[in-house]
């Protein structure tokens, strides 16, 4: 029976990817020979629940019966004092409520972080997607940790060290939203229309911290390019975003120091970047010589209906943005660099008179080192036979079970 159920697990290994997460369980039913009752019908409930998935997820609900599944089958180890045939028995199912418990924990992350761009609330739930991200990265430590003891597979433990990359790199993004979210707000001011008055003394206040922003982004760049490639966050589009992203906010920083030249440089190749993502955009700022250019550009910025300057949205796994990035650009990015592309000319035209930069190579010289801030996982612990993230009462009990 022992050979089955290696086998069995063996087989099911070979389709663990971060780009097929969550992960199924197998039908194998070898596999829950002698299980105690309780423990299937907690491995049910997580089957139920995975059929929940799609339209409205409610990603706590998942968490919440994957947990309990979690701390049910490390109850059972525990008890049994590590016997070596329970953990074969147990360990491939724990391996997966680990992983797809910690991807729950992520997703429920980034919906809280698409809300958190345009709400006045954004620091509060920034935070709190902060929190369930270093949640979710603990149960993958907790797994890497305890990788020897519980025998789990060398294909699910190179799994979770590509998925704990990826939790890193969504903390960044995390961190570049609440920055454009800053930037939003000194754009848009109290309105959307406000934007439509912006002049060169504004730009340089929108200025400010576009360096530091510049860095952040830059770093996340570097970050997923180190990153796995299967997966559901990262793709040509992702790095496209980024790129572009980078120059744009390193343009406003060389405008800040009357470098217009080097700004309008960046801004094309900002340009060049936002139309491989998509080859249709409509960015010329003839639309701000018009007579009529406050009601062009403010159909631009208020509408939500899918245009040629809207970035269409696709499938995860298809090449497209994270929601939430998609929202940045079509919110914020877009409109912006529309409005810059004309200050900028403008400026350079009548003010600075400044030769236009177009070496790429110069241009990119230009860009400082990026920062990469890095999360650290909370300690995940089987504590009186629940296993539960540890607070710090429950590090003052001290009678805590470690693996």
């Amino acid at each position: 029976m022992l050979n089955k159920i290696q086998s069995s697990k063996k087989n099911a290994d070979c389709s663990l990817s971060l780009s097929k997460l969550p992960i199924p369980f197998t039908n194998n039913k070898i596999c829950n020979e002698g299980w105690p009752p309780y423990l299937l019908t907690s491995r049910n409930e997580c089957i139920i629940n995975m059929r929940s998935l799609k339209g409205e997820i409610d990603y706590l609900s998942l968490i919440d019966s994957w947990l309990q599944y979690t701390s049910n089958l490390l109850r059972e180890i525990h008890a049994n004092n590590f016997a070596k045939l329970i953990i074969q028995n147990y360990s491939y199912d724990l391996e997966i409520a680990i992983i797809n418990c910690a991807y729950f924990y992520q997703q429920h992350s980034l919906n809280i972080l698409e809300r958190a761009y345009i709400s006045e609330q954004k620091d509060i739930l920034w935070s709190t997607s902060g929190k369930y991200l270093k949640r979710g990265l603990g149960l993958l430590g907790y797994y890497l940790e305890n990788y020897d003891i519980l025998a789990l597979s060398t294909t699910s433990f190179q799994l979770c060290t590509d998925l704990a990359s990826q939790f890193k790199l969504v903390q960044q993004i995390g961190v570049l939203v609440l920055s454009l979210s800053k930037l939003r707000s000194n754009m848009y001011k109290e309105s959307k229309d406000a934007v439509l008055d912006i002049q060169s003394q504004d730009i340089s206040t929108l200025a400010t911290n576009s360096l530091l922003y510049g860095k952040i982004a830059i770093g996340c760049k570097d970050t997923a390019l180190k990153c796995s490639s299967d997966n559901q966050v990262i793709n040509a589009t992702l790095i496209d975003y980024l790129e572009a992203l980078s120059y744009i906010l390193i343009s406003l920083e060389e405008y800040r120091k009357d470098e217009t030249g080097n700004s309008i440089g960046l801004l094309n190749l900002a340009i060049n970047h936002l139309k491989k993502i998509n080859p249709n955009l409509l960015l010329d700022n003839s639309i701000l010589k018009t007579t009529k250019k406050r009601d062009k550009f403010k159909s631009i910025i208020q509408t939500k209906i899918p245009s040629k300057n809207t970035i269409l949205p696709k499938k995860n796994n298809g090449g497209g943005l994270l929601p939430v990035l998609k929202e940045t650009l079509d919110d914020l990015i877009l409109p912006l660099v529309i409005l810059l592309k004309y200050r900028y000319q403008t400026t350079n035209n009548k003010l600075t008179f400044k030769e236009i930069e177009n070496d790429s190579i110069k241009l990119q010289a230009l860009l400082p080192r990026g920062i990469s801030p890095d999360l650290q996982g909370s300690k995940w612990s089987l504590d009186s036979g629940v296993f539960k993230e540890i607070t710090i009462d429950s590090e003052k009990r001290q009678k805590v079970d470690y693996f």
